[in-house]
């Protein structure tokens, strides 16, 4: 498992590769996620970056007192259903919902990958988009800026950012060509984070 503590991340970003992710069951059992990242906080989770591997319809895990933002990066999408909300995740477009809704995941017409990001947002706002390129960015945040190219290649910092790779840091700047795409968070602390 990659742990990372926010106050002690430098200026330049941190690349972590497909082979440095962590791979376990989901929380529920029901499949799973390959776990990029996380930063704890007294024992508990502040935040958490994964992808996850969905097979088949299904009950999504709950995370009690968390938000989720997910986006499809592989796959046709799907249907998020609750007694009270229905949600469509479609390829590439961010959804976000409550950690604490019973969810069930439809899927369109076959397996998905799904990215995830998994908050305390009493701690932490955050947000995620796409980008396609060619196009540069700069990316800064007081908690964590995190990109995840899903199509060709990018620069974070003048590095190469391959596919299927994350780099995260403070500030980041992203530098894609034509016809790649990375999905950006931006995670700022809603109160001064101490450790």
């Amino acid at each position: 498992m990659c742990s990372f503590a926010t106050s002690e991340m430098n200026t330049m970003a941190t690349i972590l590769l497909p082979g440095d992710f962590t791979t376990m069951p989901w929380k529920n059992g029901g499949g799973v996620t390959h776990e990029i990242v996380r930063d704890e906080r007294h024992g508990a989770m502040l935040w958490r970056l994964s992808i996850a591997e969905v097979a088949s319809d299904g009950a999504f895990s709950l995370f009690p007192g968390m938000t989720r933002l997910l986006t499809v990066i592989a796959g046709d999408g799907m249907t998020l259903e609750a007694d009270d909300v229905i949600l469509t995740a479609k390829p590439r477009q961010p959804v976000r919902f409550s950690g604490d809704a019973a969810l069930f995941g439809r899927l369109t017409t076959g397996p998905v990958r799904d990215l995830n990001f998994i908050f305390d947002a009493s701690t932490i706002n955050a947000d995620m988009s796409r980008l396609d390129g060619p196009v540069e960015a700069n990316l800064h945040a007081t908690a964590v800026t995190a990109a995840i190219c899903i199509e060709g290649q990018a620069q974070v910092d003048g590095t190469l950012l391959p596919l299927g790779a994350a780099a995260l840091a403070h500030r980041q700047q992203l530098v894609l060509s034509a016809g790649s795409c990375v999905i950006a968070i931006i995670a700022d602390a809603v109160l001064p984070m101490t450790a």
